[in-house]
């Protein structure tokens, strides 16, 4: 079974670091990359433009494994 997105009850969000805090602080999710422009966890791809959050699925690679290496 393919786990769930976690969706903050919050889609506004001033910044990605703003949403990193909460996720690290306020969830089980676990950021697995984070450069500014993305954020990825396990189960998730975070992006932000003009305030708002973008949800989806994270990069993966063709062998079928997460591109961020831990």
């Amino acid at each position: 079974m393919k786990p769930k997105h976690y969706i903050p009850k919050k889609l506004k969000w001033s910044s990605l670091s703003e949403l990193k805090t909460h996720l690290e602080k306020d969830t089980n999710e676990k950021v697995i990359h984070f450069d500014g422009y993305q954020l990825v966890t396990e189960t998730t791809r975070y992006g932000l433009f003009n305030g708002k959050i973008s949800i989806s699925d994270p990069i993966i690679d063709t062998i079928g494994q997460n591109q961020f290496d831990l």
